[in-house]
């Protein structure tokens, strides 16, 4: 009956929920038997609440497969049958809490992902529902006391970190019931849903220690839906009204579920401000309301001056900054600067070389004059490129000399190129002599070139 109804993307995910269930179940209640449960429920469970829970049965099938559903009357009536022992398996297991509506919702979804194993779904019942908050499911005469606090949590999230100032607080009292009492069944998209359960199984905290995902939920669809909101607050009550219509019919896109949670998973909430905060809020709403709730007036603001979020770990922001465009590019010019300082580098020794092999040479065949001038030009090029090349190897150590090497380069692409038309003007004449002059000046516009173009690289 289930195995059709199971996307096949889901059931890797699906098949850990048993293991991870049963895993807490050793931990936190080794000695507690489903199969006893069972038992037990047949002669203690109350006709009150069997008879509500036979109630909420018959409008139990999940939103995620009313449409794909054609099963036979029996099959209909063995998935009943199931759903009712495991709710009445609750009801024993925690009496205090009981049997609260919606429950049904969320075990028959259960029932239906896990092939109607009812032990598996009545562990990984237990293991969402130990990760909510203390009272949440309450009985009069504050009932829900929990959930609602949940709810003025959100509000004053939404407040603080999305800048929905105070006008949302109407329209979320009205959907949170739908969001956190039935665990986003029949909102989330049945992937999502699956991924958000998986994860809530994997993180499940032994010390008890109340879950903040659902919370970071409800912010990752308020902040994919900030932009009808906003204008919808802060209004009359038409426009609160359209508010919650808004909130009631997220469509969220069928892919392959992990975007919603990723987007969640992003808003690090800080655990201790939001246990103090629904410490606070708790308190708050005990001290303004005795018998009904939700409350009628906005709460004040709690927790202001302690961080919401948990600032990012070392590596973490170091991860993140080296992926950053900016740290790319600046690890682009670095590498740049240093094959620039290399190349300059290389036509230094490489004039210098050139200007110490032929200095005898030339001195033995040119003019005093003549030779002087030549010395001097090389010696210029080879300063000019050493100049140069400091000056890009600082660069490329500390980006506050980028406008030196600007400069400095600049100032070198000129010189050169008026040395090397200076030298094309005056050729010296075709003698033998001469020629060999001309051959090293050749040499030497050769090097200047290498430089210009080096420096404009670098540049």
């Amino acid at each position: 009956m289930a195995a059709k109804s199971v996307p096949s993307s889901l059931r890797a995910h699906v098949a850990r929920w048993r293991h991870l269930a049963l895993a807490w179940q050793s931990l936190n209640a080794p000695n507690t038997s489903f199969q006893q449960l069972v038992r037990l429920s047949e002669v203690e469970v109350s006709g009150q609440d069997r008879s509500c829970i036979r109630k909420d049965i018959e409008r139990s099938t999940p939103l995620p497969f009313r449409e794909e559903r054609a099963d036979s009357a029996n099959e209909r009536a063995h998935h009943a049958a199931r759903l009712e022992r495991v709710l009445c398996a609750w009801v024993i297991y925690d009496s205090e809490i009981g049997y609260v509506q919606a429950m049904n919702l969320v075990c028959s979804t259960l029932l239906h992902l896990l092939d109607g194993d009812e032990e598996a779904s009545f562990w990984v019942l237990v293991t969402l529902l130990r990760q909510l908050p203390q009272q949440f499911y309450s009985r009069a005469p504050l009932q829900l006391l929990g959930f609602w606090v949940e709810v003025e949590v959100l509000s004053q999230l939404a407040e603080r970190l999305l800048g929905f100032r105070g006008g949302l607080r109407g329209p979320l009292l009205q959907i949170g019931p739908r969001w956190f009492l039935e665990w986003w069944v029949g909102t989330l998209p049945l992937n999502s849903l699956v991924l958000v359960w998986t994860h809530l199984l994997e993180n499940a905290c032994p010390s008890g220690l109340p879950s903040v995902l659902n919370l970071q939920i409800a912010l990752a669809i308020l902040q994919l839906l900030r932009s009808q909101l906003v204008g919808l607050l802060g209004g009359s009550e038409a426009n609160l009204q359209l508010a919650y219509q808004v909130l009631q019919g997220v469509q969220l896109p069928e892919t392959d579920g992990s975007q919603l949670l990723q987007s969640a998973l992003e808003v690090p909430l800080e655990d201790g401000t939001i246990q103090e905060m629904r410490l606070q809020l708790r308190l708050a709403v005990l001290e303004r309301c005795k018998q009904i709730l939700p409350v009628s007036n906005k709460l004040p603001l709690v927790c202001a001056p302690l961080p919401l979020l948990t600032p990012p770990q070392p590596t973490e922001v170091a991860d993140r900054q080296s992926r950053s465009p900016a740290t790319r590019l600046t690890t682009l010019s670095k590498l740049l600067y240093g094959y620039a300082s290399s190349v300059l580098l290389f036509a230094m020794v490489a004039s210098l070389a050139m200007f110490a092999s032929q200095i005898n040479i030339n001195r033995q065949l040119i003019p005093l004059r003549s030779w002087l001038g030549w010395a001097l030009l090389s010696a210029d090029a080879a300063a000019l490129l050493f100049l140069i090349t400091i000056a890009t190897g600082c660069a490329s150590c500390q980006r506050r000399f980028r406008c030196v090497v600007i400069l400095l380069t600049a100032f070198g692409a000129v010189y050169t190129s008026g040395k090397a038309v200076a030298l094309l003007v005056h050729w010296p004449a075709r003698s033998e002599a001469s020629a060999l002059c001309s051959s090293s000046y050749r040499q030497l516009i050769f090097r200047h070139i290498t430089a210009t173009s080096s420096a404009a690289y670098s540049f």
